[in-house]
């Protein structure tokens, strides 16, 4: 079973908890916890919806014990602790802590030492994590470059002499797997050179009628509920306007859910992309170690 554990904030700094050689441990704590609220509706009290431990902000008890090799190395993991997750209280943007490669977002939130004064490399210290979506993530990313040849292309008309504009084909279908148990938010990155880039997925079709230049991106996250296009000197600029737009479930929506399954995709062949599911769980699910 894996019982190694990271924290890792938003500048990619990592505390790695458990293992053979940590020097940073955890003790008992409820993260792998799970449960489902309910609500009921008007008839009979019947019930009607269920939620994610209410989908609510939540915190957690997480303690952690430091039993280093010498006195700078416990100081110097007193100081750590509180400094990697500080960074991230000050962006207002949650870190993650992964188990493998499933992660929890949440921020360290509050911290008590306690025995401390024993040793300098000995410390426990009694976080807290504050769970800002009880779900655990695992991403799963696909990645689509244009191919040439008769064989990247779906059929076509073919014209006896050149035309003034090329007619783009579209390409021949691919596979996209969800083995999630629900319907997937997803993150699609397109990357320029594109006009008006889009993409099909089992029926729907997912367009943003934006000019991309090379070295920028358009980014859809559907989870975030957000369309952006980043320029190639990192700026970012909202696109959400720009979508092509149409209610859930009308077949041109562009937040709409990867299935679960299998599911055909296509677009016109002219530019890369990725497309990232998210795999979301109650519970971290048990690993071999």
């Amino acid at each position: 079973m894996r019982v190694d554990i990271a924290y890792v904030n938003g500048r990619g700094e990592r505390l790695e908890l458990g293992g053979d050689d940590a020097s940073l441990h955890y003790f008992e704590h409820g993260l792998r916890d799970w449960s489902w609220s309910w609500s009921t509706g008007a008839a009979a009290g019947k019930v009607s919806s269920f939620s994610r431990r209410g989908d609510k902000p939540a915190e957690v008890p997480f303690p952690v014990g430091i039993g280093a090799g010498n006195a700078e190395e416990g100081i110097a993991l007193r100081n750590r602790v509180q400094e990697v997750g500080e960074h991230d209280i000050a962006a207002k943007s949650p870190g993650r802590l992964y188990v493998g490669d499933w992660y929890l977002r949440c921020w360290i939130v509050a911290g008590e030492p306690t025995d401390y004064w024993m040793d300098d490399r000995i410390a426990e210290l009694d976080l807290t994590l504050l769970v800002d979506d009880p779900g655990w993530v695992l991403e799963r990313e696909m990645r689509f470059v244009p191919e040439t040849g008769a064989d990247g292309l779906a059929a076509g008309a073919d014209f006896p002499c050149d035309l003034p504009a090329e007619l783009k084909r579209e390409r021949l279908s691919k596979t996209v797997s969800n083995g999630a148990l629900f319907p997937c938010d997803f993150l699609w990155r397109a990357y320029g050179p594109a006009t008006d880039p889009y993409v099909r997925v089992a029926g729907n079709l997912y367009k943003v009628n934006v000019d991309l230049p090379a070295g920028s991106r358009l980014e859809v996250d559907s989870a975030a509920r957000s369309v952006t296009v980043v320029s190639q000197h990192g700026e970012r600029s909202d696109a959400y306007g720009d979508r092509e737009k149409g209610p859930e479930g009308s077949g041109s929506y562009i937040f709409e859910k990867v299935p679960v399954g299998e599911s055909s995709l296509s677009w016109d062949n002219s530019f890369a992309f990725d497309l990232v599911l998210y795999d979301v769980r109650t519970a971290c699910p048990w690993e071999e170690g």
